[in-house]
């Protein structure tokens, strides 16, 4: 499966939309900004942002998520039209193994698209972007269309605006649980404690599955996850941990867990933004 558009706006230059799938690898791009001012820097090739790539792009290493390090998009001539070729690495977020990113796609330059001097979109410093702007993942990420958006509808829910403040009182009330309640008595004498066991190697594996569920009951206790009707979260255990021990930014984790629960059969909707997601994994 390989499709790819590219298309060209007098506001804000050319955009690629692709996706692709060639095991072990499946990528899409979702309205990819291209930093050329018209097609003789594009053919040149072009380094696509860091953010850009971090919010409008999913990738997959054998089925399981992975993290785009970086790509150029070249436009070439062929004997049957142009195409651009995609050149970049993908991270295994698990093992941290690189893997080459090499794919060319057919595309049709648009007849508006000029040589040069066309709209260049700027490249975004993280260090000016305020994640606490409600309006900041508008302006670095184009408004997709949540899954089973009827059924939030139904609801009476808007997915992304729920999500931080519900999930930190969740989170709150979870470590008032561990506390125990005032009392004006004295405490008594604690009695001596057994020694430990020894060490079980499956402890970290457990340890991993009990922060996966955690997560994700904090999720539905904050209103910001619905599942479908009968499901369990159990079939949602593996990929939510392979995530969250994997390597890569808050930012990143977030994106790749949004993505993958809505691409679940189990998850009715998902009703966090990416940022919200980000900063929760943050304080995980």
């Amino acid at each position: 499966m390989e499709n790819a558009k590219l298309s060209w706006f007098p506001d804000r230059g050319f955009v690629l939309e692709t996706e692709t799938a060639k095991p072990p690898i499946s990528l899409k791009f979702m309205e990819m900004p291209l930093p050329a001012d018209g097609t003789a820097e594009l053919r040149e090739g072009v380094a696509l942002d860091r953010l850009d790539l971090m919010f409008k792009a999913q990738v997959e290493l054998q089925g399981e998520p992975g993290l785009l390090l970086g790509c150029t998009v070249t436009l070439v001539d062929q004997d049957a039209g142009t195409a651009v070729t995609l050149s970049g690495e993908i991270e295994d977020t698990e093992t941290g193994d690189v893997t080459a990113l090499e794919a060319t796609l057919k595309v049709q330059v648009p007849s508006e698209a000029p040589k040069s001097g066309g709209p260049r979109p700027p490249k975004m410093d993280e260090d000016e972007l305020d994640w606490q702007d409600e309006t900041t993942l508008d302006e670095i990420v184009l408004p997709t269309p949540p899954k089973r958006a009827p059924a939030a509808e139904k609801a009476g829910k808007e997915p992304g605006t729920r999500g931080l403040e519900r999930l930190l009182a969740a989170l709150a009330s979870m470590d008032d649980d561990d506390e125990p309640e005032a009392s004006s008595e004295a405490p008594p004498e604690p009695a001596p404690r057994p020694p430990p066991p020894p060490a079980d190697p499956d402890d970290q594996s457990m340890g991993a599955d009990d922060e996966a569920r955690g997560f994700l009951e904090l999720l539905i206790r904050g209103d910001s996850l619905e599942l479908e009707e009968g499901a369990e979260l159990d079939g949602l255990m593996e990929g939510t941990k392979r995530i969250l021990q994997g390597r890569g930014t808050p930012e990143a984790k977030a994106t790749q867990l949004s993505g993958w629960l809505l691409d679940q059969d189990s998850v009715a909707d998902l009703y966090i933004g990416d940022e919200e997601l980000a900063s929760l994994l943050a304080q995980w």
